[in-house]
């Protein structure tokens, strides 16, 4: 079982790099807050399949206690395996470790 975490940026509007691709220079994790945690079963996708499920799910079925926006880019993935953790930005066509 894998956990996830959705971290989206508190304050957009005054953003700069909100709603874009990655940007190394500009990103800050501490501009985010986690707006929804759940837990992914399939152990056997890769991380990316994992975001991309997570993508379509939250934007095309979100669950009824998801507040956030629809996913996007700037949103942050983070997959939590119980022996590592890693962030996932969705950047303009993929995901970016970060």
């Amino acid at each position: 079982m894998i956990k996830y975490r959705i971290h989206q940026i508190k304050d957009p509007a005054n953003t700069d790099y909100a709603f874009r691709a990655y940007d190394p220079e500009k990103f800050c994790f501490l501009d985010y807050e986690c707006v929804y945690e759940g837990e992914f079963t399939d152990d056997t996708k890769t991380a990316t399949e994992i975001c991309e499920v997570i993508f379509y799910l939250f934007n095309m079925c979100r669950p009824a206690d998801y507040k956030g926006h629809s996913l996007s880019m700037s949103d942050v993935i983070e997959l939590d395996t119980g022996v590592s953790k890693r962030l996932y930005y969705c950047d303009t066509c993929d995901w970016r470790w970060i």
